[in-house]
């Protein structure tokens, strides 16, 4: 199987989420929730989820910030070099 591009995944994380949400809402609109002897420890459950989703998005974007800094370092780096490096005709590669 191929392996999903970081798009892909984040169209997978970001239906998963409208998944959740929605099935969460529809639970708790729904006209028996109120009277289920257990609602409370779903009610647990709509946070937990909530919260997992939280704590691993919130990790996902703070693992990934200093990584996209240190490229944007690189590319101002690259951009000071930009003028030294000779033109090439395009389809001609250095070789």
């Amino acid at each position: 199987m191929e392996e999903k591009t970081i798009g892909q995944l984040a169209e997978d994380i970001k239906g998963l989420v409208q998944h959740f949400e929605a099935l969460c809402a529809q639970a708790l609109a729904h006209p028996v929730f109120p009277h289920l002897p257990d609602a409370a420890e779903y009610e647990q459950l709509f946070v937990l989820g909530e919260q997992t989703l939280r704590d691993d998005l919130t990790a996902g974007i703070a693992s990934l910030t200093p990584v996209i800094q240190e490229i944007e370092v690189g590319l101002e780096n690259m951009e000071k070099y930009r003028d030294q490096v000779p033109e090439q005709r395009p389809g001609l590669t250095s070789g």
